[in-house]
């Protein structure tokens, strides 16, 4: 059996400072927390990692509690002093990804592997993939993609020892700092809940009277598999008002670097009219 590929190369370092916003302290423990999070390996239905990584979060700050609800997302909450409305920053946990499901062909009996997300399958043809344990994150075997057929992927050049159910991410860098700019196999959702982690730290820190939920849920890029179950099962209080952090494509009229975005709505309606006001008005 021949060793896996090596691993793309990693490269962590704090970027040049461009604004004021944070002091050198609190820019260093983000970066902690976005290499803490970006670690370790998800996929929809594997996020098995990421949300012991929140629950850890959470039991090394007394105060902030942390919760799962019957569908696996994780919820945590500093309650504050205030008495107002919940406010509740919400991401997803998963990232397309693939998950090994059986073998086809007569002879060598090729792997295959699903794809699990909103990837276009036909793009991934002769693309890497690393297959990982999801008990404790390490590599188990590195592969290539050699043809598509609807949502299953054939594999060639498998290298370690493919377990069934074993999922796979593209076989890209965790993390690496160039200049100002991250790049990462993953960061939609991944460094929202780096940015609800960092928020929930900084008001527990301080010892913050406002209070904050974060929600972390599973399975978005298959149809909201989380989201919706949280829903049905009325995880929240009905009055919680609910914040999707997301990372969106770019638009004309949306750029990065610009500052935030707000995104007032989709193909179907406007999500909250008051609370998209109450946040431009907070710019």
């Amino acid at each position: 059996m021949r060793g896996m590929r090596s691993p793309p190369r990693e490269h962590w370092a704090l970027p040049p400072r461009t604004h004021d916003a944070l002091k050198a302290d609190e820019r260093a423990r983000l970066l902690e927390l976005v290499r803490d999070v970006l670690s370790r390996p998800t996929a929809p239905y594997a996020e098995d990692l990421q949300v012991r990584g929140v629950l850890a979060f959470a039991a090394a700050r007394p105060g902030i509690r942390a919760r799962l609800d019957a569908h696996g997302n994780a919820i945590l909450e500093w309650k504050g002093k205030r008495r107002r409305a919940p406010l509740a920053y919400s991401a997803h946990l998963d990232h397309p990804g693939v998950e090994l499901v059986g073998r086809v062909g007569r002879v060598g009996r090729a792997p295959v592997a699903r794809l699990h997300g909103g990837v276009r399958a036909t793009a991934l043809v002769d693309a890497p993939v690393r297959f990982f344990d999801t008990r404790d994150g390490r590599a188990i075997a590195t592969a290539r993609v050699r043809t598509v057929r609807e949502r299953d992927l054939e594999l060639t050049d498998v290298r370690g020892e493919l377990a069934p159910g074993a999922p796979g991410m593209w076989d890209l860098t965790p993390g690496r700092v160039r200049g100002t700019r991250l790049f990462a196999r993953v960061c939609d959702d991944l460094l929202g809940a780096v940015a609800i982690l960092f928020v929930l730290d900084r008001l527990w820190r301080e010892r913050s009277d406002a209070g904050l939920i974060g929600v972390f849920t599973r399975a978005e890029e298959t149809g909201f598999v989380g989201c919706l179950g949280l829903l049905r099962t009325r995880a929240l209080r009905r009055d919680t008002r609910v914040i999707g952090l997301e990372c969106s494509p770019q638009r004309a009229s949306a750029r990065p670097g610009r500052g935030a975005v707000v995104r007032v709505g989709d193909a179907a309606s406007v999500f909250d009219p008051e609370l998209s006001d109450a946040l431009r008005s907070e710019e």
